[in-house]
């Protein structure tokens, strides 16, 4: 969490508020088309591999062959309209017509698909201080290339995008380089690929068909209001609020390990009520840490982003403050989430995202053009805190 937050302040600093706004939508749709490259695949290896239910030589050869497979359908859109003016509006205005930036925009998809599926197989291990000592390799690398960027001044806006995408695939190269190793090469030396197959496919589909639904209606919950702001405002703004909006998921991080965590107990633990007592402790931790962390950072908020981002950032604090109203009962449901998807209640994060989903476009579209960056953050609030109401309602209700 610090390296990752220390990089975004020379990343920040480098682009300024319109080149931050290009970040995050060039990355806003990566992250989208992940989901759909994924296919679902990394929770449900974990659903399957932590039982025992299947071969995980299977597994690991079905899951990354058939999302490479996937990965040529961007790459030939991309080829084919790399200087379309509608490009803009989803991978920022500085990759149209930039084909290094297409490039690496696909390399990316490549690295962040076999990322996952890695990090999969270790949670259903329940490696979880590997996984993360992995994590925090990729981040120390990532803040490393961002502070030699900033400081050697290797090029100028937007080169310096180009730049900044490159560290980012060298660290990701690097995180899944030892991660694969750790996994496969030092713990399971036995291990033998095996080809794909139709059966592990037909394994696969039926639990990740939810989780790829309940996924894409959370990322549109969670990131819709990226295009509606970009659509209707200038991409300036943008900047401003993704700052906001990067800051304030801070403190999502410390939610996000328990429920990969809380997953994978749930996931193999048998006992009802020995799932239900451990995450209801942890949901009521998280809860309070969310409020602790929200009401600091919201203080400090006044102080760190003007002299960190600069001035230009100052109206980020605002929206920050907004924001930490939906963060929080969110935060707390997060564990919650995890529940359901351990013990295959995916239709029930489904429905919870598309109440969420629903309320975004809804009220974005109602508040987003008159209010701006302050109506997104309003939207996100409602949506937010509708989805965690959803949850708490469902798990409680027992």
């Amino acid at each position: 969490m610090v390296c990752n937050f220390l990089a975004s302040i020379f990343l920040v600093r480098m682009l300024g508020t319109t080149g931050q706004g290009g970040w995050a939508l060039y990355l806003n749709s990566a992250q989208f088309l992940l989901l759909f490259l994924g296919m679902g695949f990394p929770s449900a290896i974990v659903y399957l591999a932590a039982g025992g239910k299947w071969l995980k030589a299977k597994l690991l050869s079905t899951s990354i062959g058939l999302s490479l497979v996937l990965i040529l359908i961007p790459a030939i859109f991309l080829f084919l309209f790399h200087n379309h003016s509608e490009l803009e509006m989803f991978l920022g205005r500085e990759s149209q017509g930039h084909r290094a930036l297409l490039i690496l925009f696909l390399i990316y998809l490549v690295i962040q698909i076999l990322i996952q599926i890695n990090g999969a197989f270790l949670q259903s291990e329940q490696l979880f201080t590997i996984h993360s000592v992995i994590n925090l390799l990729g981040s120390v690398c990532l803040l490393s290339g961002n502070v030699f960027l900033y400081y050697a001044h290797i090029g100028t806006y937007p080169e310096v995008f180009l730049y900044a995408m490159i560290v980012v695939l060298i660290s990701g190269a690097l995180q899944f380089g030892v991660g694969f190793y750790l996994l496969w090469g030092k713990l399971y030396r036995t291990l033998q690929w095996e080809s794909s197959d139709w059966s592990t496919f037909k394994v696969l589909w039926p639990f990740a068909k939810w989780i790829l639904f309940a996924n894409t209606l959370q990322f549109l919950n969670y990131k819709a209001d990226v295009w509606l702001i970009r659509w209707y405002h200038s991409q300036a703004e943008l900047g401003i609020y993704t700052l906001a909006v990067s800051l304030i998921q801070l403190v999502w991080l410390l939610p996000n390990v328990i429920h990969g965590m809380v997953y994978s107990i749930v996931a193999s633990e048998k006992n009802p009520e020995v799932q239900f007592d451990k995450v209801h402790k942890l949901q009521k931790q998280m809860l309070c840490y969310a409020i602790a962390a929200c009401t600091f950072g919201s203080i400090l908020s006044f102080w760190i982003i003007p002299l960190w981002y600069g001035g230009g950032f100052r109206e980020a604090s605002y929206i920050l403050i907004i924001l930490s109203g939906g963060i929080i009962p969110i935060a707390g449901a997060l564990p919650i989430s995890a529940y359901f998807a351990g013990k295959g209640l995916m239709k029930r994060n489904l429905i919870g995202s598309l109440i969420g989903m629903i309320l975004t476009l809804l009220f974005g579209l109602i508040l987003i053009p008159d209010f701006g960056i302050s109506g997104a953050a309003w939207t996100s609030v409602i949506s937010y805190t509708s989805t965690a109401i959803f949850y708490y309602y469902h798990f409680y209700k027992r």
